[in-house]
């Protein structure tokens, strides 16, 4: 049976109809996949205790809500949209400070670092981990902020313990090593006593 042009046209309008659909379908299949990998990662930065953004041309993509309480930021006042240089919210200086140059997104490595920061005559440490990505096929930056102080404090603690058992010992060693009034207390004596002290 012979196929007249009419026919040979439906067939490949069907078929072309056939691949748009199937491309569409495609289509549609990944946005789903996305969307539910996107909800996955979002809820899984809402429950960690660790503050969470996402900085692409150095404007905030996406904040968790542990960043709001870190810096003392009512969620209400979403910083999502906005600028990291151009915030009002009450910790803005902070975190302005926080990303210094790097709010631009572009960085070649990940980078660590750990700032002082200042509230109502509190003194809190922040250690910052910044990242840089691949966000929708531009680079953004993706940081996360954890509060160190008990560590920090724990540590200058334990320096200043240090420091005052090592005050400690050496006048103790001094008196220990005195070799009488007249002869310890010459000043070339007491240079000996010091390299004694630091041998």
């Amino acid at each position: 049976c012979k196929r007249g042009p009419f026919l040979e046209e439906e067939e490949r309008l069907l078929k072309a109809i056939a691949e748009r659909l199937s491309k569409v379908l495609w289509l549609k299949r990944s946005e789903e996949k996305l969307k539910e990998s996107e909800e996955r990662y979002r809820v899984l930065t809402e429950q960690i205790a660790e503050g969470v953004a996402l900085v692409q041309n150095g404007t905030f993509c996406y904040v968790n809500p542990a960043f709001y309480k870190m810096f003392n930021t009512n969620s209400d006042k979403n910083i999502c949209n906005k600028q990291v240089h151009n915030l009002s919210v009450s910790d803005a200086d902070a975190i302005i400070r926080l990303y210094g140059k790097k709010a631009s997104g572009v960085i070649e490595s990940k980078s660590e670092e750990v700032h002082q920061l200042k509230r109502l005559e509190k003194t809190f440490w922040v250690q910052v981990c910044h990242s840089p990505i691949n966000f929708k096929g531009r680079q953004a930056l993706l940081s996360k902020f954890k509060d160190i102080t008990e560590i920090k404090e724990q540590q200058i603690a334990a320096q200043r313990m240090a420091e005052t058992l090592n005050n400690e010992n050496r006048s103790s060693l001094k008196e220990r090593y005195r070799l009488g009034e007249i002869l310890g207390r010459a000043p070339a004596m007491q240079e000996v006593y010091e390299h004694i002290l630091k041998a």
